[in-house]
C-alpha cells in the first residue's frame, strides 16, 4: 500500500500534464483552491468527468448517516478541538508520511490557512445534508482528493536537492498514508471523545465511523483497508502507528506551528497554553515528547480537573448546565475566528451552518465561576475515587 496510490485521480493528472501545457496542472489546483464550487469554473473536460464519475451520493434518511452527523450536531466544538489538538499532531509523528506536509510547506508557513480548510472539509461532510446531491460534503472529498494528486505529481516531478526520496519515503500520499489520515478524522476523534469523558453508545460510534468510511472511499482510499467496525479501525490505527511513528525533524515543525497557530487564533492570552495541555492529554507521553510539545501544569491541571465535568459520565453533564463551559468556550473561540476568515480575496469564506454555530453557542451556557472550578476540583479529587455506583448515586 505504500507504493499505491489513486489510479483515477493520477490518470486525471497525468492527462493534464500530457497536453504539454506548462503550468497547466498548477493552474487547475488553484482553481480547485480558489472556487467554492470548481464545477462551475473554466476546467478542463478531463477534471469535469473526473467529478461526474467520483461523486458517490448518500440519500438523506440513511439511518446511519443521520446518526453519524447527529454526533458531530452535538459535539461538534469538541471534535473540532480534537481534530486540531490530537488528529494533527498523531499524523505530524508519521515521520515518512509527513514528509509530503514538509516538502510542498502545506502547513509550517501557511499553518493557519491550512487549519481553516481543513476544519471546513470536516463542517461541509458532517452536516446535515452534506453528502447529499446538494450538499458540500462530496465536493469538497472530490476536489481534496485531486488536489492531492496534483501534490503527488509536483513531489515526485521536483528534481534537485528537494527531490523526493522515494526509497526512504515510498509513495507520496500512498495507500497507507491515505488509511492513516482517514483514521485520524474518525477512529482517532472517537478516541478523543472517550478520553475527555464523552462517552458515546455503539450505534453512535459505529455510524460516526461508517460516515467517515463513505467519505474514504469518495477520497480514493482502497477498499481493503477499510475497517468494518470500530474494533478494526482501532487495529488499523495501531497498526499503522506501529509502523509509521517516529521522530522527525519535520514532524517537530509543524507541530510547533500549529501550536503557534491555535495560541494566535484564540483571542487574548487567556486560553494561551490551552492547546498544549489538550495535545498533553490526548497524545501518548513519548510522542509528545519527541514532538516537543511543553508540559504546561496549569493547564494540565485545568484540563485534569474539568475531564469529568465535559462528559455524561453518571449522568453529570444533565444536571450540570456549566459542564461543557470551558473546553466549549475555547472551541467556540477557535470557531469564531475561523468564521472570521477570508481566506483571502478570491478564496471563499469559512462557512458553518447556521443551525449548527447557534446550537453550539445555546450549549456553551454561561461562563465558569470560582466556585465552580472548587466544585470540579472537589469532584474530580474525591468523587472520582468513589466505586462508579456511588458515584452515579451521588449525581442523581
Amino acid at each position: 500500500m505504500r507504493n499505491t496510490c489513486d489510479a483515477k485521480a493520477d490518470a486525471v493528472v497525468k492527462a493534464l500534464v500530457d497536453t504539454g501545457e506548462v503550468g497547466l496542472v498548477n493552474r487547475v489546483l488553484q482553481t480547485l483552491v480558489d472556487n467554492d464550487d470548481p464545477r462551475t469554473a473554466e476546467l478542463p473536460d478531463v477534471v469535469r468527468k473526473y467529478f461526474d464519475e467520483t461523486a458517490l451520493i448518500l440519500p438523506e434518511n440513511e439511518d446511519w448517516l443521520v446518526m453519524g452527523q447527529r454526533v458531530f450536531a452535538e459535539h461538534g466544538p469538541e471534535i473540532l478541538a480534537i481534530l486540531a489538538c490530537y488528529a494533527l499532531p498523531a499524523a505530524y509523528a508519521a515521520h515518512r508520511g509527513v514528509q509530503v506536509l514538509a516538502s510542498t510547506q502545506l502547513l509550517e508557513k501557511q499553518t493557519t490557512r491550512r487549519l481553516w480548510e481543513t476544519t471546513q472539509m470536516v463542517v461541509d461532510c458532517l452536516s446535515p445534508g452534506g453528502l447529499s446531491a446538494d450538499g458540500r460534503g462530496v465536493l469538497t472529498a472530490q476536489r481534496v482528493r485531486l488536489m492531492h494528486a496534483g501534490i503527488r505529481h509536483l513531489c515526485l516531478s521536483r528534481q534537485g536537492a528537494g527531490a523526493w526520496n522515494r526509497e526512504k519515503w515510498s509513495l507520496p500520499i500512498n495507500q497507507e498514508d491515505m488509511a492513516g489520515t482517514l483514521m485520524t478524522f474518525s477512529w482517532i476523534v472517537l478516541d478523543g471523545l472517550h478520553k475527555l469523558g464523552i462517552e458515546l453508545t455503539g450505534d453512535e460510534q459505529s455510524a460516526y465511523l461508517q460516515v467517515w468510511l463513505h467519505i474514504g472511499k469518495i477520497m480514493g482510499v482502497d477498499a481493503r483497508l477499510l475497517p468494518a467496525n470500530v474494533a478494526e479501525a482501532a487495529e488499523l490505527t495501531a497498526t499503522i502507528q506501529r509502523r509509521q511513528i517516529g521522530l522527525s525533524p519535520e514532524g517537530v515543525a509543524l507541530t510547533t506551528a500549529l501550536r503557534a497557530a491555535l495560541d494566535r487564533e484564540t483571542p487574548g492570552t487567556i486560553f494561551d497554553g490551552f492547546s498544549d495541555a489538550l495535545m498533553r492529554l490526548f497524545l501518548p507521553k513519548d510522542v509528545a515528547v519527541f514532538l516537543q510539545i511543553p508540559h504546561k501544569p496549569v493547564e494540565s491541571a485545568i484540563v485534569w480537573l474539568m475531564k469529568p465535568f465535559i462528559g455524561d459520565l453518571d449522568g453529570a453533564i444533565d444536571k450540570n448546565p456549566r459542564a461543557r463551559t470551558l473546553l466549549r468556550e475555547f472551541n467556540l473561540m477557535l470557531i469564531d475566528s475561523l468564521l472570521r476568515n477570508q481566506l483571502g480575496r478570491k478564496r471563499p469564506p469559512f462557512v458553518i451552518p447556521t443551525e449548527l454555530h447557534s446550537g453550539w453557542r445555546r450549549s456553551s451556557r454561561s461562563k465558569l465561576g470560582l466556585w465552580d472550578v472548587v466544585v470540579m476540583a472537589l469532584r474530580r479529587l474525591f468523587v472520582g475515587q468513589l466505586p462508579r455506583r456511588f458515584r452515579r448515586r451521588l449525581s442523581n
